[in-house]
């Protein structure tokens, strides 16, 4: 994804206590996304499906977590994505 994390801020209290991400609505999912990537555009993100903002999300989270913490890509997903014009 062309999003970069530029100066990230620590996630609301919201963010922090929120239920596992399935279990999010899309709407949720994109403002959780656009908190934490603030140089995302919401109409770009509307753009894909719903399970790839979910796993965006969640590696979204992961990166803000310390180093050495694990991040495991879903069986079946390639190294490097490419979205099409």
């Amino acid at each position: 994804m062309h999003a970069t994390i530029a100066n990230a801020p620590s996630l609301s209290a919201r963010t922090a206590t929120s239920p596992s991400t399935e279990r999010l609505e899309r709407e949720e999912i994109i403002e959780m996304i656009a908190e934490i990537n603030q140089g995302v555009g919401r109409v770009w993100l509307e753009s894909f499906p719903t399970e790839e903002l979910r796993q965006y999300l969640a590696h979204l989270e992961l990166v803000l977590e310390p180093r050495g913490t694990v991040w495991i890509r879903r069986p079946g997903a390639p190294a490097i994505e490419r979205k099409a014009a």
